[in-house]
């Protein structure tokens, strides 16, 4: 732990000999990258870049901090797959619901950043869809057995099976 900053010496003055203390002490010899250049120093950035770097490196969506106005268009855009994993068609509806429920409000409200452009959905298309997806994935219906025939009708099968003559069920199926 670093001693206290004494009060008659300025904090540039404190913080240079902390660092020339630590360089002496070898704190600074064999970290990662030493030696080498810094990546990305020689091209032209923008003030905002090393924040989108940072939270590249941090491995955060850049969705989680885009103004609400463009997260919602983002969220709407994303609809269909959104949507496909779900397993029923209430919840689909209510998530809907809600989407058009902070669209509208959103519309509402004052904006903050870009002005709000994004429409409300359109329910039934969403939901033919996710119908039209979820009957994909089911697995075929079962094949449809014959009706079983009535003791009567095997009965009459069988025995003209034995006498070899043509039945009214043969000659008519």
């Amino acid at each position: 732990m670093t001693e206290r900053k004494p009060p008659t010496m300025s904090i540039n003055d404190w913080v240079e000999g902390q660092i020339h203390r630590a360089n002496a002490e070898g704190a600074f010899d064999n970290l990662p990258g030493a030696g080498k250049p810094i990546a990305g120093l020689d091209r032209e950035q923008d003030p905002l870049t090393w924040v989108v770097n940072k939270l590249r490196s941090e491995q955060v969506d850049l969705a989680d901090v885009l103004p609400p106005q463009l997260a919602l268009a983002r969220e709407a855009e994303r609809v269909p797959e959104r949507v496909r994993t779900m397993p029923s068609e209430q919840m689909v509806l209510a998530y809907l619901d809600d989407l058009n429920e902070r669209i509208s409000l959103a519309h509402a409200r004052p904006a903050e950043g870009p002005p709000m452009r994004t429409k409300l959905i359109k329910i039934e298309p969403v939901l033919e869809q996710w119908r039209e997806h979820r009957a994909a994935l089911l697995p075929p219906p079962p094949p449809v057995e014959p009706a079983l025939r009535t003791r009567r009708q095997r009965l009459v099968a069988w025995l003209t099976r034995r006498s070899g003559e043509p039945s009214a069920e043969s000659t008519t199926a």
